[in-house]
Protein backbone atom coordinates (compact mmCIF):
# COMPACT_ATOMS: atom_id res chain seq x y z
CA UNK A 1 0.00 0.00 0.00
CA UNK A 2 1.58 3.54 -0.77
CA UNK A 3 1.75 6.60 1.44
CA UNK A 4 2.28 3.67 4.09
CA UNK A 5 6.03 2.80 5.73
CA UNK A 6 6.75 -0.46 5.36
CA UNK A 7 6.63 -2.03 9.05
CA UNK A 8 9.29 -4.43 7.95
CA UNK A 9 11.76 -1.70 6.72
CA UNK A 10 13.48 -0.09 9.81
CA UNK A 11 13.39 3.26 10.93
CA UNK A 12 16.10 5.28 9.95
CA UNK A 13 16.56 6.58 13.53
CA UNK A 14 17.02 2.84 14.36
CA UNK A 15 19.13 2.53 11.66
CA UNK A 16 21.36 5.25 12.18
CA UNK A 17 21.79 4.16 15.95
CA UNK A 18 22.69 0.59 15.58
CA UNK A 19 25.35 2.09 13.07
CA UNK A 20 26.85 4.03 15.86
CA UNK A 21 26.84 1.24 18.62
CA UNK A 22 28.38 -1.62 15.89
CA UNK A 23 31.06 1.26 15.47
CA UNK A 24 31.54 2.04 19.37
CA UNK A 25 31.75 -1.82 19.74
CA UNK A 26 34.31 -2.27 17.29
CA UNK A 27 36.42 0.90 18.38
CA UNK A 28 36.16 -0.65 22.16
CA UNK A 29 37.93 -3.90 20.85
CA UNK A 30 40.57 -2.44 18.73
CA UNK A 31 41.00 0.07 21.35
CA UNK A 32 42.33 2.54 19.01
CA UNK A 33 40.69 6.25 19.73
CA UNK A 34 39.37 8.15 17.10
CA UNK A 35 40.60 11.38 16.04
CA UNK A 36 37.79 14.16 16.58
CA UNK A 37 38.05 15.27 13.52
CA UNK A 38 35.92 12.16 12.47
CA UNK A 39 33.54 12.90 14.41
CA UNK A 40 30.94 13.25 12.73
CA UNK A 41 32.30 10.61 10.33
CA UNK A 42 31.74 10.94 6.85
CA UNK A 43 29.55 8.31 5.16
CA UNK A 44 32.69 7.05 3.47
CA UNK A 45 35.03 6.82 6.69
CA UNK A 46 31.77 5.56 8.53
CA UNK A 47 32.06 1.97 6.92
CA UNK A 48 32.61 -0.92 9.43
CA UNK A 49 34.05 -3.99 8.94
CA UNK A 50 30.73 -5.05 10.08
CA UNK A 51 29.00 -3.72 7.25
CA UNK A 52 31.91 -5.47 4.79
CA UNK A 53 31.32 -8.89 6.36
CA UNK A 54 27.68 -8.58 5.83
CA UNK A 55 27.99 -8.62 2.11
CA UNK A 56 30.83 -11.19 2.16
CA UNK A 57 28.77 -13.38 4.54
CA UNK A 58 25.98 -12.75 2.15
CA UNK A 59 28.33 -13.75 -0.79
CA UNK A 60 29.39 -17.10 0.88
CA UNK A 61 25.31 -18.01 1.72
CA UNK A 62 25.00 -17.13 -1.84
CA UNK A 63 27.49 -19.43 -3.53
CA UNK A 64 26.56 -22.31 -0.90
CA UNK A 65 23.33 -22.03 -2.52
CA UNK A 66 24.03 -22.03 -6.27
CA UNK A 67 26.40 -24.97 -5.10
CA UNK A 68 23.37 -26.65 -3.91
CA UNK A 69 21.31 -25.85 -6.96
CA UNK A 70 23.95 -26.82 -9.04
CA UNK A 71 24.15 -29.99 -7.48
CA UNK A 72 20.23 -31.00 -7.44
CA UNK A 73 20.50 -30.13 -11.04
CA UNK A 74 23.61 -32.66 -11.87
CA UNK A 75 21.12 -34.98 -9.63
CA UNK A 76 18.38 -34.64 -11.52
CA UNK A 77 20.15 -35.13 -15.00
CA UNK A 78 21.42 -38.21 -13.60
CA UNK A 79 18.55 -39.30 -12.70
CA UNK A 80 16.91 -38.56 -15.63
CA UNK A 81 20.20 -40.33 -17.49
CA UNK A 82 19.50 -43.93 -15.48
CA UNK A 83 15.55 -44.21 -15.78
CA UNK A 84 15.87 -43.66 -19.26
CA UNK A 85 18.52 -46.86 -19.71
CA UNK A 86 16.23 -48.62 -16.92
CA UNK A 87 13.02 -47.80 -19.15
CA UNK A 88 14.26 -49.01 -22.18
CA UNK A 89 15.09 -52.06 -20.60
CA UNK A 90 12.03 -52.60 -19.08
CA UNK A 91 10.13 -52.16 -22.70
CA UNK A 92 12.52 -55.03 -23.92
CA UNK A 93 11.16 -57.05 -20.56
CA UNK A 94 7.72 -56.20 -21.61
CA UNK A 95 8.27 -57.17 -25.26
CA UNK A 96 9.39 -60.86 -24.00
CA UNK A 97 7.12 -61.14 -21.61
CA UNK A 98 4.72 -60.68 -24.14
CA UNK A 99 6.21 -63.49 -26.58
CA UNK A 100 6.32 -65.78 -23.58
CA UNK A 101 2.97 -65.42 -22.71
CA UNK A 102 1.78 -66.43 -26.55
CA UNK A 103 4.40 -69.02 -25.92
CA UNK A 104 1.95 -70.45 -23.09
CA UNK A 105 -1.32 -70.20 -24.09
CA UNK A 106 -0.14 -72.37 -27.65
CA UNK A 107 1.62 -74.40 -25.34
CA UNK A 108 -1.78 -74.78 -23.34
CA UNK A 109 -4.14 -75.59 -26.22
CA UNK A 110 -1.62 -77.73 -27.77
CA UNK A 111 -1.53 -80.05 -24.43
CA UNK A 112 -4.95 -79.88 -23.91
CA UNK A 113 -5.80 -81.12 -27.32
CA UNK A 114 -3.17 -83.71 -26.58
CA UNK A 115 -0.61 -82.75 -29.21
CA UNK A 116 2.00 -81.17 -26.53
CA UNK A 117 3.47 -82.71 -23.68
CA UNK A 118 3.36 -81.67 -19.51
CA UNK A 119 6.91 -81.27 -19.53
CA UNK A 120 6.73 -78.63 -22.39
CA UNK A 121 3.84 -77.03 -20.90
CA UNK A 122 5.45 -76.99 -17.61
CA UNK A 123 8.85 -75.21 -19.50
CA UNK A 124 6.35 -72.52 -21.09
CA UNK A 125 4.72 -71.96 -17.91
CA UNK A 126 8.00 -71.41 -16.16
CA UNK A 127 9.85 -69.41 -18.69
CA UNK A 128 6.57 -67.38 -18.69
CA UNK A 129 6.73 -66.98 -14.69
CA UNK A 130 10.45 -65.82 -15.25
CA UNK A 131 9.60 -63.12 -18.02
CA UNK A 132 7.14 -61.80 -15.65
CA UNK A 133 9.56 -61.40 -12.55
CA UNK A 134 11.91 -59.64 -14.58
CA UNK A 135 9.33 -57.09 -15.62
CA UNK A 136 9.35 -56.54 -11.88
CA UNK A 137 12.82 -56.72 -11.39
CA UNK A 138 13.08 -53.75 -13.57
CA UNK A 139 10.34 -51.60 -11.72
CA UNK A 140 12.49 -51.87 -8.99
CA UNK A 141 15.57 -50.44 -10.33
CA UNK A 142 13.44 -48.18 -11.83
CA UNK A 143 11.89 -47.11 -7.82
CA UNK A 144 14.99 -47.12 -6.71
CA UNK A 145 17.00 -44.94 -9.24
CA UNK A 146 14.35 -42.32 -8.94
CA UNK A 147 14.63 -42.15 -5.29
CA UNK A 148 18.69 -42.10 -5.58
CA UNK A 149 19.74 -40.48 -8.75
CA UNK A 150 22.24 -43.89 -9.17
CA UNK A 151 22.79 -47.20 -10.35
CA UNK A 152 20.51 -49.71 -8.56
CA UNK A 153 22.69 -51.57 -6.00
CA UNK A 154 22.58 -55.27 -5.66
CA UNK A 155 24.96 -56.04 -3.12
CA UNK A 156 24.02 -57.39 0.18
CA UNK A 157 26.09 -54.65 2.24
CA UNK A 158 23.94 -51.93 0.74
CA UNK A 159 21.80 -49.65 2.31
CA UNK A 160 18.14 -49.16 2.76
CA UNK A 161 16.55 -46.97 0.77
CA UNK A 162 14.49 -45.02 3.27
CA UNK A 163 11.52 -47.85 4.00
CA UNK A 164 12.59 -50.28 0.92
CA UNK A 165 14.54 -53.14 0.81
CA UNK A 166 15.35 -53.32 -2.67
CA UNK A 167 18.24 -55.72 -2.61
CA UNK A 168 15.74 -58.05 -0.54
CA UNK A 169 13.04 -57.61 -3.30
CA UNK A 170 14.89 -58.25 -6.03
CA UNK A 171 16.53 -61.44 -4.39
CA UNK A 172 12.71 -62.64 -3.79
CA UNK A 173 12.20 -62.11 -7.32
CA UNK A 174 15.43 -64.19 -8.28
CA UNK A 175 14.39 -67.21 -5.61
CA UNK A 176 10.89 -67.44 -6.95
CA UNK A 177 11.66 -67.70 -10.42
CA UNK A 178 14.64 -70.44 -9.73
CA UNK A 179 11.55 -71.83 -7.66
CA UNK A 180 9.54 -72.11 -10.66
CA UNK A 181 12.61 -73.19 -13.17
CA UNK A 182 13.08 -75.94 -10.07
CA UNK A 183 9.45 -77.35 -10.04
CA UNK A 184 8.98 -76.92 -14.46
CA UNK A 185 12.04 -79.87 -14.70
CA UNK A 186 10.74 -81.73 -11.71
CA UNK A 187 7.73 -82.56 -13.95
CA UNK A 188 9.96 -83.10 -16.44
CA UNK A 189 11.96 -85.65 -14.18
CA UNK A 190 8.89 -87.17 -13.76
CA UNK A 191 7.59 -87.64 -17.70
CA UNK A 192 11.61 -89.01 -19.08
CA UNK A 193 11.29 -91.17 -16.09
CA UNK A 194 8.15 -92.85 -16.81
CA UNK A 195 9.71 -92.71 -20.46
CA UNK A 196 12.53 -94.50 -19.29
CA UNK A 197 10.81 -97.40 -17.45
CA UNK A 198 8.84 -97.89 -20.42
CA UNK A 199 11.83 -98.41 -22.49
CA UNK A 200 10.72 -95.71 -25.06
CA UNK A 201 13.44 -93.54 -24.22
CA UNK A 202 17.57 -93.76 -23.17
CA UNK A 203 18.96 -94.00 -19.69
CA UNK A 204 20.95 -90.96 -20.41
CA UNK A 205 17.59 -88.59 -21.02
CA UNK A 206 16.86 -89.11 -17.52
CA UNK A 207 20.70 -88.23 -16.03
CA UNK A 208 20.66 -85.47 -18.24
CA UNK A 209 17.14 -83.92 -16.58
CA UNK A 210 17.68 -84.91 -13.30
CA UNK A 211 21.40 -82.52 -13.29
CA UNK A 212 19.56 -79.69 -14.85
CA UNK A 213 17.19 -80.12 -12.21
CA UNK A 214 20.07 -80.08 -9.61
CA UNK A 215 20.97 -76.96 -11.50
CA UNK A 216 18.05 -75.09 -10.59
CA UNK A 217 17.71 -76.18 -7.22
CA UNK A 218 21.10 -75.31 -6.44
CA UNK A 219 20.67 -71.62 -8.12
CA UNK A 220 17.24 -71.37 -5.77
CA UNK A 221 19.60 -72.46 -2.57
CA UNK A 222 21.89 -69.78 -3.65
CA UNK A 223 19.31 -66.93 -3.45
CA UNK A 224 17.91 -68.14 -0.32
CA UNK A 225 21.14 -68.11 1.31
CA UNK A 226 21.75 -64.56 -0.30
CA UNK A 227 18.47 -63.61 1.61
CA UNK A 228 19.38 -65.01 4.67
CA UNK A 229 23.08 -62.97 4.91
CA UNK A 230 21.11 -60.19 3.85
CA UNK A 231 18.89 -60.60 6.69
CA UNK A 232 22.33 -60.85 9.16
CA UNK A 233 23.96 -57.58 7.68
CA UNK A 234 20.98 -55.81 8.68
CA UNK A 235 20.25 -57.46 11.81
CA UNK A 236 23.86 -58.54 13.25
CA UNK A 237 25.64 -55.24 11.29
CA UNK A 238 28.40 -57.92 9.17
CA UNK A 239 31.36 -56.57 7.41
CA UNK A 240 31.17 -56.77 3.55
CA UNK A 241 34.20 -58.57 3.96
CA UNK A 242 32.37 -61.15 6.52
CA UNK A 243 29.63 -61.33 4.09
CA UNK A 244 31.65 -62.21 0.92
CA UNK A 245 33.62 -64.78 3.42
CA UNK A 246 30.45 -66.52 4.40
CA UNK A 247 29.01 -66.37 0.74
CA UNK A 248 31.99 -67.31 -1.03
CA UNK A 249 32.24 -70.24 1.11
CA UNK A 250 28.31 -71.54 0.22
CA UNK A 251 29.11 -70.83 -3.46
CA UNK A 252 32.17 -73.09 -3.44
CA UNK A 253 30.25 -76.27 -1.18
CA UNK A 254 27.22 -75.62 -4.02
CA UNK A 255 29.99 -76.05 -6.66
CA UNK A 256 31.41 -79.32 -4.82
CA UNK A 257 27.99 -80.94 -4.88
CA UNK A 258 27.48 -79.83 -7.97
CA UNK A 259 30.54 -80.91 -9.69
CA UNK A 260 29.87 -84.27 -8.02
CA UNK A 261 26.53 -85.06 -9.86
CA UNK A 262 28.32 -84.13 -13.30
CA UNK A 263 31.24 -86.44 -12.41
CA UNK A 264 28.76 -88.76 -11.95
CA UNK A 265 27.35 -88.45 -15.61
CA UNK A 266 30.61 -88.78 -16.75
CA UNK A 267 31.15 -91.74 -15.13
CA UNK A 268 28.10 -93.16 -16.10
CA UNK A 269 28.63 -92.55 -19.99
CA UNK A 270 32.23 -93.80 -19.79
CA UNK A 271 30.58 -96.85 -18.59
CA UNK A 272 28.17 -96.94 -21.55
CA UNK A 273 31.05 -96.20 -23.80
CA UNK A 274 33.42 -99.06 -22.70
CA UNK A 275 30.78 -101.42 -22.90
CA UNK A 276 30.10 -99.97 -26.63
CA UNK A 277 33.81 -100.18 -27.27
CA UNK A 278 33.78 -103.34 -26.11
CA UNK A 279 31.11 -104.87 -28.56
CA UNK A 280 32.79 -102.91 -31.23
CA UNK A 281 29.54 -99.99 -31.92
CA UNK A 282 31.83 -97.10 -30.50
CA UNK A 283 35.09 -95.78 -31.85
CA UNK A 284 38.79 -95.18 -29.41
CA UNK A 285 37.99 -91.36 -29.64
CA UNK A 286 34.68 -91.46 -28.06
CA UNK A 287 36.56 -93.51 -25.57
CA UNK A 288 39.42 -91.47 -24.99
CA UNK A 289 36.72 -88.56 -25.07
CA UNK A 290 34.74 -89.76 -22.30
CA UNK A 291 38.22 -90.59 -20.31
CA UNK A 292 39.43 -87.20 -20.61
CA UNK A 293 36.18 -85.59 -19.36
CA UNK A 294 36.01 -88.11 -16.04
CA UNK A 295 39.88 -86.94 -15.34
CA UNK A 296 39.03 -83.21 -16.03
CA UNK A 297 36.05 -83.46 -13.56
CA UNK A 298 38.11 -85.30 -10.88
CA UNK A 299 40.80 -82.71 -10.82
CA UNK A 300 38.52 -79.79 -10.64
CA UNK A 301 36.68 -81.22 -7.84
CA UNK A 302 39.72 -81.99 -6.24
CA UNK A 303 40.88 -78.47 -6.68
CA UNK A 304 37.26 -77.13 -5.06
CA UNK A 305 38.33 -78.98 -1.93
CA UNK A 306 41.47 -77.22 -1.83
CA UNK A 307 39.65 -74.36 -1.53
CA UNK A 308 36.67 -74.84 0.21
CA UNK A 309 38.84 -76.45 2.95
CA UNK A 310 41.24 -73.29 2.76
CA UNK A 311 37.70 -70.77 3.31
CA UNK A 312 37.59 -72.82 6.96
CA UNK A 313 34.48 -75.45 5.86
CA UNK A 314 35.03 -78.88 5.88
CA UNK A 315 34.39 -81.58 3.40
CA UNK A 316 30.96 -82.01 2.46
CA UNK A 317 30.33 -85.80 2.42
Amino acid sequence: MTGHPDRHTPAAEFRARLERDVLDTFRRESRVAPPASLAPLAPAARRSPWRVAVPLAAGLVLGVGVQFAAGQVQDARQRSAVVATLTQDRQLAAVKLEIARSAYDLARQRFDVGAGSRPALLAAEADLREREAAVKRVDLDIEEARRTATDPRNDLWAPKIGDRDFVKERLTLDAYTWQQRAASLSGAVAEVRRAVDAGASPRAALEEAEAALADAQAEFDLRAYKLTLRGQFLEQHLTPEELGRRLQRFQVTTDVRRMRGQLALAESRLKRVNEGAAVGVVGALETKQAELEVLQLRFELSQLAAQLKALGADRPE
